[in-house]
């Protein structure tokens, strides 16, 4: 993208805010997309079909923000041969799409998520083996296992997080006393309460993970909505879409990395991102006006 003509701030940026969407789409979706469903008693594939139309609408935003900027900037797109070949890029790899599919298919079908994570890791490693340079050495799997457990710290942290928010508003009623004082503030507005969950979730998601994002102001809005007549499903992906700005903050894993990448401030990078994601705050007011 910098040698097309983009700056590294609005690559980086691009880079970011394009990962953030990963969270809300097949196959593996941010951790918030499984503890929803459990709050809510339905299947992880329900939650993941009703959250499809915003993973949708969130990348051609993302798309349409891209072009108009490119446009005042005379960006044009790359010559043929400084694409990539795309045979040389997938060649050798192309098997590596099974446990991929086949995470998708157990993800759906198999019951707890547990058992269906376990037999795509052991897809995953059959597949891997059929190809030398895939294979999975000794060296491989000692890496793999503690890179693992060091990418599970965080996970487990928040979901410790995530569970003493939740037993604190249940054990409580702080939740019903919060949805009370939102609903007495928003006049009993169904529209201004998805407004509120938005703009909490976008504030909470300057300083905190997605998760902890979706998990209070879910506990907070989610049941005033509830009580006015909308369904739960609709009111937790609104919240669990609003949760991945969280992902474009200065202090998010995503900026920091694309920064580094981009040789870049982080600071510039997450002002960029939220330029380009800005459009995709649109997404839910659309698809909520469309639905009501």
């Amino acid at each position: 993208m910098i040698k097309a003509g983009f700056s590294p701030g609005q690559s980086a940026g691009i880079c970011a805010v394009s990962a953030a969407g990963g969270i809300l789409s097949l196959p593996i979706m941010g951790l918030a997309a499984y503890i929803i469903p459990e709050l809510l008693g339905i299947s992880f594939d329900v939650f993941a079909r009703a959250a499809i139309p915003y993973a949708l609408s969130f990348y051609v935003c993302i798309f349409i923000a891209v072009i108009l900027a490119s446009i005042p900037q005379n960006i044009s797109s790359l010559r043929k041969d400084q694409l990539p070949d795309i045979n040389d890029a997938l060649s050798g790899y192309l098997h590596l799409l099974i446990p991929i599919i086949s995470l998708i298919i157990l993800l759906m079908a198999v019951r707890p998520l547990a058992n269906a994570i376990f037999l795509s890791l052991v897809i995953l490693i059959a597949v891997s083996s059929l190809r030398e340079e895939t294979r999975l050495t000794m060296d491989k799997a000692a890496g793999a296992l503690v890179d693992g457990m060091k990418d599970a710290i965080p996970i487990a942290l928040a979901c410790a997080a995530t569970g003493l928010i939740i037993g604190v508003f249940a054990l409580t009623g702080l939740g019903l006393m919060a949805a009370s004082w939102f609903m007495g503030f928003a006049g009993n507005s169904v529209f201004i309460l998805f407004a509120i969950a938005m703009l909490v979730s976008v504030v909470l998601g300057l300083i905190l993970p997605a998760i902890a994002v979706a998990a209070l102001s879910g506990m907070l809005i989610a049941p005033a909505l509830v009580m006015l007549g909308v369904h739960p499903l609709p009111v937790w992906v609104f919240i669990f879409y609003c949760s991945v700005f969280s992902y474009i903050s200065p202090i998010a894993r995503t900026i920091t990395d694309a920064a580094e990448i981009g040789s870049t401030d982080s600071k510039k990078a997450s002002i960029a991102a939220w330029g380009y994601g800005a459009l995709a705050l649109l997404v839910p007011v659309i698809i909520l006006t469309m639905g009501n």
